[in-house]
């Protein structure tokens, strides 16, 4: 079975210097309106929007495709199911390149980092 990992960090200062200086510009470049609206519920949504914005690079890194090859952020949905549990909904060439692989993504971050891994691997059966 092939799996394909893309793996991801950023500085949680860095998204909110972004978010400081292009404020909505960067955010629906970004981040998909249910993104915006799970994060902006919380008292300091940075690290929430960090969290998404490293998740979306490793599924990136794990399509193989970068930010370049006609996948973008706004294809890329990080959500999330009743239990907590981050899911990737993918959308356009995102979802094209995915195929019938399955895809799973895992979020953590402190207070100075955000970091993701993302899983790509075939579905069995």
């Amino acid at each position: 079975m092939e799996i394909q990992i893309g793996l991801d960090f950023v500085q949680i200062s860095r998204i909110r210097e972004v978010y400081n200086r292009y404020g909505e510009r960067f955010l629906t470049r970004i981040f998909t309106e249910e993104e915006r609206r799970v994060c902006f519920r919380r008292r300091d949504p940075v690290p929430c929007l960090a969290g998404r914005f490293s998740a979306k690079e490793a599924v990136m890194k794990a399509l193989g495709t970068g930010a370049r090859q006609g996948v973008n952020f706004s294809q890329i949905e990080i959500g999330k199911e009743p239990s907590g549990k981050p899911v990737v909904i993918l959308r356009g060439k995102a979802k094209d390149v995915l195929g019938e692989r399955k895809i799973e993504v895992s979020i953590t971050h402190s207070k100075e980092i955000a970091g993701a891994v993302a899983v790509v691997y075939e579905k069995e059966g």
